[in-house]
């Protein structure tokens, strides 16, 4: 089994939205919907869609989005682990989707910022049969930053579990904060955006290969959009993956479906190099419609489309 924890939101997303947005007027768009998202819900369904059993772990409003989320979720997690934090609202995040596929978010904090080192008791998920621990978004889970961090990921990685981090753009983030934790961390699947923040170096590869030498023990891949993505290893082995031709429709989830596929890879015991390679096609599949999973075949369609 694998966990995915922290970041827990209900997107309701919009498009398409032209970059020149007129305000004190009415623009029209062609869809309006709303998806469970966040990392809890964005990687966890693509886990679950790949036949991996998978546990969630994160905090929800006591209202209205709050059921819905908790239903949505419920209705793929082999374990479903949702606080519900009185008073509070469910996170929940506004996101305007570009034509070319490419967003921007109006995120509310809401119940997520409740979530913290005790909605992730390791010793539980040992006995369930976790194997492997993915968290985030770090920075955006403002109970779970600096020390309290390194604190969770000490007591995963001593309890053998395979420890994944992944983080978020914007403004609000303190960099800085996360380089401790690195040394913590098996797998690290940042975008570009976010390598270039916390190692200042503006080049996909030398920022994974930096990445390494911050501490990161096992994998690192730094993903780039219709780019594709660099990836190295602790080992020395470094490629520059290519992109799956694709026509973008929206690109929400698509790096945590990228990550989803790397954990499924390991679980399902695929080299590093193989694992690259699925999710990369696994991502850009992901993008192709306004819901990522809908994209996405079984585990044996994506591999065979992918590595052969």
């Amino acid at each position: 089994m694998i966990a995915v924890a922290g970041h827990t939101t209900v997107d309701l997303r919009v498009r398409p939205v032209p970059r020149d947005l007129q305000w004190l007027g009415l623009t029209t768009v062609d869809v309006v919907s709303l998806h469970s998202g966040g990392l809890v819900a964005n990687a966890g369904s693509v886990i679950a869609n790949f036949g991996v059993p998978v546990m969630t772990l994160g905090c929800i409003g006591d209202d209205e989005l709050g059921a819905i989320l908790g239903d949505r979720v419920r209705s793929w997690a082999t374990d479903a682990r949702l606080h519900v934090v009185e008073g509070v609202p469910t996170s929940s995040t506004i996101v305007l989707v570009h034509p070319s596929g490419e967003r921007t978010f109006l995120h509310c904090h809401g119940a997520s910022d409740d979530f913290g080192t005790e909605d992730v008791p390791i010793a539980t998920l040992v006995d369930v049969g976790v194997r492997a621990l993915h968290l985030g978004y770090a920075l955006l889970l403002r109970r779970l930053d600096g020390a309290r961090l390194r604190s969770l990921l000490t007591e995963a990685s001593g309890a053998g579990l395979l420890t994944s981090l992944d983080v978020t753009h914007g403004p609000e983030m303190r960099w800085e904060e996360l380089v401790p934790a690195l040394p913590l961390v098996d797998v690290f699947c940042p975008s570009l955006a976010e390598a270039t923040a916390i190692t200042g170096l503006p080049d996909r590869r030398a920022a994974a290969r930096r990445l390494l030498e911050m501490g990161v023990r096992q994998f690192v891949a730094v993903t780039d959009g219709n780019r594709g993505c660099s990836a190295a290893t602790r080992e020395g082995w470094e490629q520059d993956v290519p992109p799956t031709p694709v026509e973008a429709v929206d690109t929400t989830g698509a790096g945590d479906a990228f990550a989803a596929a790397i954990l499924v890879s390991w679980y399902r015991g695929l080299d590093w190099p193989q694992a690259a390679r699925v999710a990369s096609w696994v991502g850009a599949r992901a993008a192709t419609t306004i819901d990522a999973v809908r994209a996405l075949p079984g585990w044996e369609e994506a591999v065979s489309a992918s590595i052969g």
